[in-house]
């Protein structure tokens, strides 16, 4: 699989990656699907297979990011959970949870078919630490009670978008203000 086919069949733009990373001497490409897959968009081993077929990246095994995902046992146990931890060793974390929020909300935006997992990880994260997220991810309760909220999916979906829009368009607000900008730096606006 080419770099071509996984930017094309798996989400987020490359205009949610940073440019303020540790490795600014990789392809863009490489930068966002190491995130893909640190992030479960992308399985590991489509990662894996798309690695060894970049000749371009196999002359970049003098990288220490590139030689580790070379040499990166992809069938190991834990190999996600692995993968990760190796690769947040190259980059900056809080460049990873910049793209992350980001994409995901630009997924929110598209309707994505992750909706559930999305706003699940976006209740956790803001329990956690960023809790401008929290209000977003509770919209996963009213989705699994539909139910009972009587509510109509596709009104809350567009309530989900409208929302992901507005939180989006503040960030990169926000980012574009400030250089270096970090997902802890965003101040919710006073709406």
């Amino acid at each position: 699989m080419n770099s071509i086919c996984c930017a094309k069949r798996l989400r987020t733009p490359y205009r949610y990656l940073s440019l303020h990373s540790k490795n600014m001497d990789i392809p863009a490409d490489f930068r966002l699907n190491v995130f893909k897959t640190m992030d479960e968009y992308l399985p590991i081993g489509e990662f894996e297979t798309w690695l060894y077929a970049s000749a371009e990246l196999q002359n970049l095994m003098d990288n220490d990011v590139v030689l580790d995902a070379f040499i990166f046992n992809c069938k190991q146990r834990d190999a996600s959970y692995q993968f990760r931890k190796v690769m947040l060793s190259h980059f900056d974390e809080d460049e990873f949870m910049l793209w992350k929020v980001k994409s995901n909300l630009h997924d929110l935006i598209q309707g994505s078919p992750h909706l559930n997992r999305i706003l699940n990880d976006f209740y956790r994260l803001g329990c956690n630490v960023y809790p401008y997220l929290v209000r977003l991810g509770s919209i996963i309760w009213e989705i699994e009670d539909i139910g009972y909220y009587g509510s109509d999916i596709r009104e809350i979906r567009s309530r989900i978008s409208q929302e992901a829009k507005g939180l989006l368009a503040e960030i990169e607000k926000q980012e574009s203000e400030k250089p270096g900008f970090r997902l802890s730096d965003y101040r919710p606006s006073a709406n």
